[in-house]
């Protein structure tokens, strides 16, 4: 701050409080955890995959018709038996090695 000798409030005083105040950083402020921040979805799950079918870029068609295969996943367990990728991609070469012409699997 400067202040004059005989008491006087320079100009400058107030344009370097102006200065100070919008230079300095603000305390950052510290939210409480969400312990739900998958809201407005109902569960964690549906987030996930809604998260999943935007970043793939599923058009309603291929999202309708993935959810209808989960909906049959649930319904009859036993009727899913892929395991990971790699039991995906040998069955897509095993289809087109022995059984299906025209079937080709890209990477």
């Amino acid at each position: 701050m400067f202040n004059h000798p005989l008491g006087l409030v320079l100009p400058c005083q107030g344009a370097m409080a102006f200065i100070t105040k919008f230079t300095q950083r603000p305390k950052p402020l510290r939210a409480k955890p969400d312990s739900e921040p998958w809201k407005p979805f109902r569960t964690r799950l549906d987030f996930e995959l809604a998260s999943l079918m935007l970043e793939a870029r599923m058009n309603e068609r291929q999202s309708a018709a993935l959810i209808s295969l989960i909906h049959q996943c649930v319904e009859e367990p036993k009727s899913f038996t892929i395991t990971n990728v790699k039991d995906l991609k040998k069955m897509w070469e095993h289809a087109q090695t022995t059984r299906a012409t025209g079937v080709s699997y890209r990477t």
